[in-house]
C-alpha cells in the first residue's frame, strides 16, 4: 500500500483528503486534523496548527518524529492533536493514516448518548465494525491521547463525546471512508430515531440483526470493496 509512495506523493494525498474533509463539512474553521506516514517510517506528516483544512497545500504538512513529537520537517507548529495522532500510529503497525474530524451528526449523537453501534445499513457493518466511544477529554490533552491510543489497539473508529471522531486506516482512503460512513451512520440513526418516536410505541428503528450483518460481511464483493479501500 505504501511501498511505492514517495514523500511528495504522501503530501499530495494529505492535501487531497484535507480538502475532502473540509468540502464535506466534516470539519470547519481551523478544526480537524490528519496524519499519514510512509511504510515503516517513524515520521508522521501532520496538519499545521491553526489552518483550515480546505486551504492546505502539500508543502504545508509538518514532519514530526513519532516517538518524540519533535518537528523534523517544516517550521510551523504542528496540530494540537499531534499527540493523539501519534498514539494511534503507535498502537498498531498497520495504521498508516489517522483522521480527526468534527462531523456534526456524530457529535450530536454522542451528546445524547445514542448508540452509534446500531447497524442500520450495510456499509456500517462492512467498514465500521465496532466503534469505541470515549467520554469527554480536553482537546490536546495527554488524557485524551492516552485514552485514544488505548482504544486504537482494537478499534478503527472512535467516537469522542461532545468533540468528534477519530478514524484509522492502512491508507488515507480507508481512514476517510470510515469517517464518511461514521457520519452517514450517525445521520441515519438520528433521523430514524426521530421518526421512530413518532411512529412506534417503543420509539426504536429497526437495525440489522446479527445474522443479517454476518451475511453482509461474507459477501465476496464486500471483501473486494474493503481491499480497494486499503489502496492510497
Amino acid at each position: 500500500m505504501t511501498a511505492n509512495l514517495s514523500e511528495e506523493d504522501l503530501r499530495r494525498l494529505l492535501a487531497k483528503y484535507a480538502h475532502a474533509i473540509y468540502n464535506a463539512k466534516l470539519a470547519t474553521g481551523p478544526g480537524g486534523t490528519l496524519s499519514a506516514r510512509l511504510a515503516n517510517s517513524d515520521i508522521i506528516f501532520v496538519k499545521p496548527s491553526g489552518f483550515n483544512l480546505g486551504e492546505l497545500k502539500p508543502e504545508d504538512f509538518i514532519g514530526v518524529d513519532l516517538k518524540t513529537l519533535q518537528v523534523v520537517k517544516g517550521t510551523a507548529k504542528p496540530s494540537m492533536e499531534t499527540g493523539v495522532l501519534a498514539k494511534c500510529h503507535l498502537a498498531r503497525e498497520d495504521v498508516n493514516a489517522v483522521i480527526h474530524a468534527h462531523p456534526p451528526f456524530c457529535i450530536s449523537l454522542s451528546s445524547v448518548d445514542l448508540d452509534i453501534n446500531t447497524p442500520l445499513y450495510p456499509d456500517h457493518v462492512v467498514f465500521l465494525e465496532e466503534v469505541a466511544t470515549l467520554p469527554f477529554y480536553a482537546p490536546g490533552s495527554e488524557e485524551l491521547a492516552e485514552a485514544v491510543g488505548k482504544a486504537a489497539r482494537k478499534h478503527n473508529c472512535i467516537l469522542l463525546k461532545n468533540h468528534g471522531v477519530i478514524t484509522l486506516g492502512s491508507s488515507l482512503r480507508e481512514a476517510y471512508y470510515r469517517l464518511e460512513i461514521m457520519e452517514e451512520s450517525a445521520k441515519i440513526i438520528v433521523f430514524s430515531s426521530v421518526l421512530a418516536t413518532m411512529k412506534r410505541p417503543d420509539g426504536k428503528p429497526d437495525s440489522l440483526s446479527a445474522e443479517q450483518a454476518d451475511s453482509i460481511r461474507r459477501l465476496q464483493m464486500e471483501a473486494y470493496r474493503k481491499s480497494l479501500a486499503k489502496n492510497w
